[in-house]
């Protein structure tokens, strides 16, 4: 038995090394930082699905696939109290950067292959592990999915079952978000096009293995339609069938500047549309989400201030992005490295990774920090493919490389160390707060309490599990009207803007927003 176990450990020796150097660097993260929602999307598909409205726990996620969220809900209904949906997006995480870990390994011998996945590891698991969210989720898993296959068609291994855990990665990806995934995928095969057509290999490697990508795109493909399908076909759900596509936009990716056309076509001043598109309205009778399509779908479209804009945000937006120098540290590595090829292939991946990213700013929006991940998991993975019998080059450029990288993930990071985490408990804060506001107006005959949700659940810790009835209170409504696509949500939506005439009251509010007033 010993002998077996041993001979199994010496067999998969690299595999095992991936794993353990994994458990490692999360667990090392997650000691020294304070790991929180981002985006308001997750914010809110969290809060769906543990029920802080109606104390029922809710498969309809809306940005991430039906499945998932029946998944999610049941494990909700047998463990209520555990955070099922971190729990979710880090074993997501784990897995791609497990099989990142170990095709990087296989691909460089002895330490210094673990010294760069460690490396890989650090700059992705952040990303992922401290600030997830399920766009980065997605992007990683695409990724990773895409470099395990690649490696396949490459005839690097020959064991099928690589390839099956790379198509089994890019399904997860498209269950967790349909339109990273296919971003992500179309990046990731042209930077890998390229790779072939450089070696003349391209036709004969994609004739022979294309059916396992087409099987990978169709049964993507199947899921989203199964996911569209639930939702249109449901009739208590026209509202999010409409709508969501329009305010994953909003706050997932990002929205267009203020146009003066606004204030004509929707009557909405300046003020209006920034709390707007935070997702800070009262809706009336969907004429709010009317506008928020509006707005929404004008992201798309080409025109000469959009391309000024990017001009002006992107290069400064590069060098506040982590990735942005995980890629250039393994560019640099691929410069210095005895392959001339390769030099070719990086000039070409900042090529594509350019367009890629002036295509997202103009089609999809691309305002938020997380959304860069589209674009530079797939480059950073297609950099990864390169480096290979990286013990063959000169010390003194691996020594530059790692150097860069230490400065990089110290200012990176540095400012995040947290001292302690946040561990007060949501009701009892929302009770105390209540009881602030009703002696500010005790006076009054009949306050109403008014509760950012979004900004107010985005300062707890992702390991922190929604509680079900949250907002339970009798005089208590929220400010995000994008929940109010959802049925469940309708008892707490604004009718009207608080303010001293009605006698409503912020309970919570973000810093920029003033006391008096929501359009």
């Amino acid at each position: 038995m010993k002998n077996k176990i041993i001979g199994f450990y010496s067999k998969n020796k690299k595999l095992w090394q991936a794993l353990l150097l994994n458990i490692i660097v999360l667990f090392v993260l997650v000691l020294l930082f304070y790991p929180r929602f981002q985006s308001k999307a997750d914010i809110m598909m969290q809060s769906i699905l543990y029920g802080v409205a109606n104390q029922k726990a809710s498969s309809h996620l809306l940005f991430s696939n039906i499945l998932i969220g029946y998944l999610l809900k049941g494990l909700v209904s047998v463990l209520p109290h555990c955070p099922w949906y971190t729990i979710f997006h880090y074993f997501c995480a784990f897995l791609a950067l497990w099989g990142i870990s170990y095709v990087t390994m296989k691909q460089n011998k002895g330490y210094m292959g673990i010294v760069i996945a460690a490396v890989v590891e650090i700059f992705l698991g952040y990303e992922c592990y401290i600030m997830p969210g399920y766009i980065r989720t997605a992007a990683l898993l695409s990724a990773a999915g895409g470099y395990l296959i690649f490696y396949y068609i490459r005839q690097e291994s020959r064991k099928f079952s690589i390839a099956i855990a790379g198509a089994g990665l890019c399904i997860l990806g498209s269950m967790v978000s349909f339109r990273v995934f296919a971003i992500g995928t179309a990046i990731g095969v042209l930077l890998f096009l390229i790779n072939y057509m450089i070696l003349g290999q391209v036709w004969g490697r994609l004739k022979r293995y294309g059916m396992l990508i087409l099987i990978v795109m169709v049964v993507s493909g199947g899921l989203f339609f199964v996911d569209r399908y639930t939702y249109h076909s449901q009739d208590y759900l026209a509202d999010a069938s409409e709508y969501r596509n329009s305010i994953e936009q909003i706050l997932g990716y990002g929205y267009p500047d203020y146009q003066e056309e606004y204030g004509s076509e929707l009557d909405l001043s300046e003020k209006e549309y920034t709390l707007l598109v935070n997702g800070i309205f009262a809706p009336k009778q969907n004429e709010d989400l009317n506008k928020l399509q509006y707005i929404s779908q004008d992201v798309f479209g080409i025109s000469f201030s959009k391309v000024n804009s990017f001009f002006k945000e992107i290069p400064i937006g590069l060098f506040k992005t982590g990735m942005f120098y995980c890629c250039l540290i393994s560019g640099s590595i691929l410069i210095f490295s005895q392959k001339t090829y390769w030099k070719y292939v990086v000039i070409n991946a900042v090529v594509v990774m350019n367009l890629a990213l002036l295509s997202l700013f103009l089609w999809v929006g691309i305002g938020y920090s997380w959304v860069y991940a589209i674009v530079f998991y797939p480059v950073c993975i297609f950099m990864l493919m390169g480096i290979r019998d990286i013990h063959k080059m000169r010390p003194q450029y691996l020594a530059v490389a790692f150097v860069l990288a230490g400065l990089v993930l110290y200012n990176l990071f540095s400012s995040t160390l947290i001292g302690s985490i946040n561990e007060e408990n949501i009701a009892q804060v929302l009770e105390e707060r209540e009881t602030d506001a009703q002696d500010k107006n005790k006076n009054k005959k009949e306050v109403y309490y008014v509760l950012d949700l979004d900004t107010y659940l985005q300062q707890f810790s992702v390991f922190q599990a929604y509680p079900k009835g949250l907002l339970d209170h009798e005089d208590v409504y929220i400010a995000n009207g994008c929940y109010a696509i959802l049925p469940e949500f309708e008892r707490y939506m604004l009718s009207e803007a608080p303010s001293k005439e009605n006698g409503r009251a912020w309970l919570y509010r973000p810093d920029w927003i003033q006391d008096s007033e929501i359009p």
